[in-house]
């Protein structure tokens, strides 16, 4: 006698491939002569959300080169 068992798994997932974006809010707007500016942004994810425990940010001395 044989007895053979069979299961289907099925799921969904998403492949986000789509950059941060809506990025709004950006301050400060232009140049500034302050060396300890407080800079802010606004920025949203529909697809996978953000993960603001993992933010980061460069601070760029040279002009970014």
């Amino acid at each position: 006698m044989t007895l053979a068992h069979r299961a289907t798994i099925l799921w969904e997932f998403t492949i986000d491939n789509v950059a941060l974006h809506h990025w709004q809010d950006v301050s400060p707007t232009d140049w500034v002569a302050d060396q300890t500016p407080n800079c802010t942004i606004r920025a949203a994810d529909n697809t996978a959300g953000l993960d603001v425990e993992a933010a980061c940010y460069k601070y760029l001395t040279d002009g970014g080169s």
